[in-house]
């Protein structure tokens, strides 16, 4: 028989949020969106900004972390607490590490700062701002020869900022492969390993695939190198892998 069918929609529920320095004083708040109006479920990152002389003491609940992630359940008013302070300048404690990659390859630099928050990151590339590159870490996947070059996080806060950089190199030489493996005379385990000639390959072995120790580093003069070890007699399986040496 003849059916009709109709949908039948609503609106999404919104919210509000106020987001603001205890009495006006102190600092700012910055949110992230910054919309008039939140949708049911939305992520917001709060940041709360000192003025100069003020430093960001506490949220109003209690809440001491900066950014702040928040998600929007119902219209929100929230408050930072800021004090005066001169505050302490950023540090890196730990700074990103230089790399070398294949064509295709993917890469992950990452800094570690203290010094009072908020603490904020911005990555650049040969001097270029990369466009959303705002937190500790920045990760390029399939990387071709134009990301090749210097990268720098400048890490600040309302009292300084401080920079540092890595460089990516970045190249199209075959990634080294395993070709042959057999157990020779006297329990001895033999790799034979192939890529491109004058690369230099970081040999390590594992036991579980996930925590990795170096065994050694072996060179590949003409196109093929073979690595001979013990047969591993103290775990049930090793796992080897070699990776492109500087």
């Amino acid at each position: 028989a003849p059916i009709t069918v109709q949908p039948v929609f609503w609106a999404l529920p919104q919210f509000t949020l106020d987001a603001e320095a205890l009495a006006g004083t102190g600092g700012t708040v910055a949110a992230v969106p910054n919309q008039t109006n939140y949708y049911l479920g939305t992520q917001v990152q709060l940041y709360a900004r000192p003025a100069p002389g003020f430093v960001f003491q506490t949220w109003l609940d209690g809440d001491l972390t900066d950014p702040r992630a928040l998600t929007i359940t119902s219209n929100t008013t929230l408050f930072a607490v800021f004090k005066p302070g001169q505050g302490t300048a950023p540090a890196i404690t730990s700074a990103p590490q230089n790399a070398t990659l294949q064509v295709g390859g993917s890469v992950t630099f990452s800094v570690t700062a203290t010094g009072s928050v908020p603490l904020e990151y911005q990555w650049q590339h040969n001097g270029a701002t990369v466009a959303g590159a705002t937190g500790p870490s920045l990760t390029l996947n399939s990387v071709q020869a134009a990301d090749a070059g210097t990268y720098t996080v400048t890490v600040s806060n309302s009292v300084a900022s401080v920079s540092a950089s890595a460089t990516l190199t970045v190249t199209s030489q075959a990634l080294p492969r395993f070709t042959a493996v057999s157990v020779q005379a006297g329990a001895q385990l033999q790799l034979v390993i192939s890529g491109s000639a004058g690369n230099r390959y970081q040999l390590q072995t594992s036991t579980d695939l996930k925590t990795w120790a170096d065994a050694v580093v072996v060179t590949n003069a003409a196109g093929t190198v073979s690595y001979t070890a013990p047969l591993a007699t103290n775990a049930p399986v090793r796992f080897y892998r070699a990776l492109v040496a500087p």
